[in-house]
């Protein structure tokens, strides 16, 4: 099967794969691509105030939620997901609602555990938070990764 999610939708699919990723009697995840994913916190609700990602990719600041997806990828089947991770930059390495790093922190959770995982960064107007999932700028990579058209 293959997930999408955006926002909060991408929480739901690390949670569901911390909890049933190693489940062989589910469906087996394919592909999976998140719409921005606020992995490490939200601005203005639990966003660390300082931080970055060190030469690892892991956040120098982790939120108490972060913390809990430290063992994501373990919950992953080896070497069997790929991962499309997209965010947007309106010019203040933000979407207006979620960080850049906060998206991007999900490569460190899931760096050598998937198939593959590559970023996709949409800048301007249409890299707004809710911009992102309305753009032919996300829909052309998307469509891409999922069906390779």
């Amino acid at each position: 099967m293959n997930m999408v999610g955006h926002s909060y939708g991408n929480i739901a699919i690390v949670y569901y794969m911390l909890q049933h990723g190693s489940d062989t009697s589910l469906p087996k995840l394919v592909k999976q691509v998140d719409i921005p994913g606020h992995f490490n916190g939200i601005i203005g609700m639990d966003e660390p105030e300082e931080n970055s990602l060190d030469g690892e990719g892991k956040p120098t600041s982790m939120t108490g939620s972060y913390e809990e997806l430290l063992s994501l990828g373990d919950n992953y089947p080896q070497g069997q997901v790929e991962v499309l991770n997209i965010y947007g930059n309106t010019g203040k390495e933000s979407d207006e609602r979620v960080t850049n790093l906060s998206s991007q922190s999900l490569a460190y959770l899931l760096k050598g555990h998937v198939k593959s995982y590559q970023e996709k960064e949409i800048i301007g107007l249409n890299g707004q938070h809710s911009k992102l999932h309305e753009t032919t700028l996300v829909d052309k990579p998307l469509n891409a990764f999922l069906w390779g058209k």
